[in-house]
């Protein structure tokens, strides 16, 4: 699991007195708040390569070695393992997962991903993308969060919003274009 904010400070070594907008790191230098959640949210909290240090390149080749492991061995041959195959195709899945990365905090149903995916060219069906979505769940890189104030039939006439488990999966799926920090802030929360 990735830090959360406070932990990323902790971890980097940054302390902020209540209510101050400049922290002092270890080594005596000051960091603004608003400069360290910035760099929180875009490059995320997962604690190898939580550093004020951390560069775009470091980033991108952790965030690319923690996907594939994710991708293929806790997805692909788990599922395999299990003798199930619904989800085998490792470009699809990284489709699916960069579609929900880029609507973090938007209602997403399976039948509108996959009639996005099908006009990008990549021809799926909703129960292709609803078995993909899952999996992406089930290996903890994707979490549902459904309206807790609705009851009844209302309940079924929305869909639930997707969350990435680290912000930094979605910049660095991104392509590091951190367009949308609202969206950022709010998958953090």
């Amino acid at each position: 699991m990735p830090l959360s904010f406070s932990e990323f400070t902790d971890f980097c070594g940054v302390e902020f007195a209540s209510g101050r907008s400049v922290g002092i790191a270890l080594g005596g230098e000051p960091v603004l708040f608003d400069e360290m959640l910035t760099r929180y949210l875009e490059y995320g909290g997962m604690p190898a390569i939580a550093s004020l240090k951390t560069t775009q390149a470091q980033h991108s080749a952790y965030m690319s070695g923690v996907y594939e492991a994710i991708a293929v061995r806790d997805i692909i041959n788990h599922e395999r393992g299990k003798g199930k195959s619904a989800v085998t195709d490792s470009s699809l899945l990284r489709h699916v997962a960069e579609f929900l990365a880029d609507n973090i905090g938007n209602e997403c149903s399976s039948n509108g991903i996959a009639g996005a995916l099908t006009s990008a060219g990549s021809k799926t069906t909703n129960k292709t993308v609803s078995s993909y979505v899952t999996a992406l769940e089930e290996a903890f890189l994707f979490y549902r969060a459904a309206s807790y104030d609705l009851h009844g039939k209302a309940l079924l006439k929305t869909n639930p919003k997707e969350y990435i488990v680290d912000t930094g999966f979605r910049t660095w799926m991104a392509g590091y274009r951190v367009t949308d920090l609202g969206r950022l802030f709010e998958n953090a929360v």
